[in-house]
């Protein structure tokens, strides 16, 4: 049995007591680097601990949910007055909005992001795929074509076997698609061109970019996969300093 530590566990010295033990131990096994997993308010003191004491063998981790609040904070940091706020307000009152926007309302933020992200998303393929001979619409998405009949057929025969039987298909063979591809590739060049007209147009880019990452993040945090968290934490820094 661990030896317990007889203090409060946000108390500083309480902190810095068990960073030393497991430091020890890393040492003794041996390891490269130890991971310590706090909560919010003890992972802000953990960090300026072994920052102040030179525990570079420490990695302090936030745990998974934390993480995605404090995710969903800083989206609503970085994505203040681009109109998101008001958005949202159509379908949740002003008051859960705050909370949702500020990370504390977890499922209701999760919900508003990816219906957000995927509406952004279904107008982006109204661009790509072809519509009927005489619509309307056909002469806004001309330029912007790169699909044909076929690769729709092809498309939603694949969503159609992967529903039916997706035992018998992994992540790797679905994105080797080539339909797919080419649609994952006319969806970022529309994202960069629209990005590039204006301050203001790269924001939808950058909210659909971060809900990505937001499902990501989720599933890292449902099957507790560090290395894919610290992916995904690089990621979501170069996102932030993008936008």
């Amino acid at each position: 049995m661990l030896p317990l530590i007889d203090m409060k566990p946000g108390d500083e010295s309480c902190i810095y007591s068990t960073l030393l033990f497991v430091d020890s131990q890393a040492t003794k096994l041996p390891m490269p680097a130890a991971c310590v997993t706090f909560d919010q308010p003890l992972w802000l003191k953990a960090v300026e601990i072994s920052k102040a004491a030179a525990l570079n063998s420490i990695v302090c981790r936030l745990d998974g949910f934390h993480l995605l609040m404090s995710f969903l904070g800083s989206i609503g940091t970085v994505m203040h007055g681009s109109g998101l706020q008001e958005l949202m307000g159509f379908v949740y009152g002003c008051d859960a909005v705050q909370h949702m926007l500020s990370g504390k309302a977890v499922s209701r933020a999760l919900r508003a992001y990816l219906l957000i992200q995927s509406a952004l998303i279904t107008l982006l393929l109204q661009r790509i795929i072809p519509r009927p001979t005489g619509t309307q619409e056909l002469a806004e998405i001309t330029d912007d074509i790169a699909l044909t009949a076929d690769d729709v057929d092809h498309l939603v025969n694949l969503c159609n076997s992967v529903l039916q039987s997706p035992q018998d298909y992994n992540q790797t063979d679905i994105l080797q698609c080539a339909s797919l591809q080419t649609v994952d590739q006319q969806l970022q060049s529309i994202k960069q061109q629209v990005s590039a007209s204006s301050q203001t147009a790269k924001l939808p880019s950058c909210g659909s970019s971060m809900s990505i990452m937001l499902k990501h993040a989720k599933c890292s945090s449902q099957l507790n996969a560090l290395a894919t968290g610290i992916c995904i934490c690089k990621q979501a820094s170069s996102a932030f300093m993008i936008c």
